[in-house]
């Protein structure tokens, strides 16, 4: 049985789900952690809650893409948005326990919505996936600078448990945009035949793009945690910090507006390809930047190249994947991804405490190196 096609008005409607969800949980996770510093929790309580979002999904993101995969997108996504909206609910509560549970059913139910929403995106094949992908992440962009902002908007004027309920209104919103979409996205059952999330990786084109995949959540994660250590530690002020840090979301914005034209121009793979090149040289030259300015305009540069590489892997990934199993391959990154968030932290954070900020970055950009050429050697052209 093939694929289901996603009709050309589809993708748009698709991408408002995303975006929306996006929006709520960036939202919501902030939300969390200020409910748990306002209630007294400590550093590590923080770290506790914000670890929470992410546990359920490194275990069950491979079941929900094979559940897709069977059903179609439309019963994960609205599964997904509901748990969503419960746990805003819940963590209405303004206990540790209640934020703990909320914590948990958010980040469960984002990841239910983005391995299925992800997987309708890249169905229908062709050189056209990249450009949804690429509208895709320009969306992220503007979800990741709103979110926040509405975050501290609700919580000023209505307070830490009513703002929860306010941030239940964008992903209300997506559940009925994903019912709308039901109609026109009905998926037949899959016929292909199944197997395990070992043989998978055991294809060598996958593996190539699920460890390219690892390599960009890594490269991410480094800069978001690791980069206002690093500027706190050079002495900058927090504003400069954030002068950075809008530098990087800058150059991630600046990219994904001519990423679809740039993808039919050079195509997928060269693109993905400069990307992880340019990720590893900024990051060895990034311990070098001693001031403001040279640390915006590489945080500037390496927003260029990640925000470039993470949908042509999307892209890639999907056509990558076996017949009728790829919400399966995007439940399998979705795992991937949710390891990096949860353990990365952990690690950076401790090499860090050990030996400093710029062993740190170099260490990347040298992983970064050593698998991008286990890659060339080992993945079929």
């Amino acid at each position: 049985m093939p694929e289901e096609a996603v009709p050309d008005a589809l993708p748009l409607r698709l991408i408002a789900v995303m975006v929306l969800t996006h929006t709520a949980f960036t939202s919501m996770r902030l939300a969390l952690t200020l409910a748990v510093l306002q209630q007294g929790g400590s550093a590590l309580a923080v770290g506790v809650i914000v670890s929470l979002l992410m546990v359920v999904p490194v275990f069950s993101s491979i079941a929900i893409g094979r559940w897709t995969d069977r059903a179609g997108h439309v019963p994960a996504a609205l599964a997904g948005l509901a748990l969503i909206v419960v746990g805003g609910l819940v963590a209405t509560r303004q206990v540790l326990p209640a934020l703990a549970c909320g914590a948990v059913l958010i980040g469960s139910g984002q990841a239910m919505v983005q391995v299925a929403i992800m997987d309708a995106i890249g169905q229908g094949g062709g050189e056209g996936a990249a450009r949804r992908f690429s509208a895709l992440s320009l969306g992220f962009s503007v979800s990741g600078f709103f979110g926040p902002i509405l975050t501290g908007l609700a919580i000023d004027h209505a307070g830490h448990a009513l703002a929860f309920f306010t941030l239940c209104l964008p992903a209300s919103a997506a559940w009925l945009l994903a019912l709308r979409s039901a109609p026109a996205a009905a998926r037949a059952p899959a016929t292909a035949p199944r197997g395990t999330a070992g043989a998978l990786w055991a294809d060598p084109r996958l593996r190539a793009v699920l460890l390219v995949t690892a390599l960009l959540a890594m490269a991410w994660d480094l800069f978001t945690f690791v980069m206002p250590v690093h500027g706190t530690r050079l002495g900058l002020s927090a504003t400069a910090i954030g002068t950075v840090a809008g530098s990087f979301a800058a150059g991630c914005f600046s990219i994904r507006l001519v990423l679809g034209r740039l993808a039919a121009r050079l195509g997928e793979r060269r693109i993905l390809w400069g990307a992880l090149t340019g990720t590893a040289m900024c990051y060895a030259l990034f311990p070098l930047a001693g001031g403001l300015p040279a640390m915006a305009v590489l945080a500037y540069v390496i927003g260029l190249f990640l925000g470039s590489g993470q949908p042509m892997a999307m892209s890639l990934l999907h056509r990558s994947a076996p017949a009728g199993r790829s919400g399966e391959v995007m439940g399998v990154r979705t795992v991937i991804v949710s390891i990096s968030q949860t353990a990365l932290p952990l690690v950076f954070g401790a090499l860090g405490a050990a030996l400093g900020t710029g062993p740190v970055f170099l260490a990347v950009a040298a992983a970064m190196g050593s698998g991008m050429a286990w890659v060339r050697r080992s993945s079929p052209r």
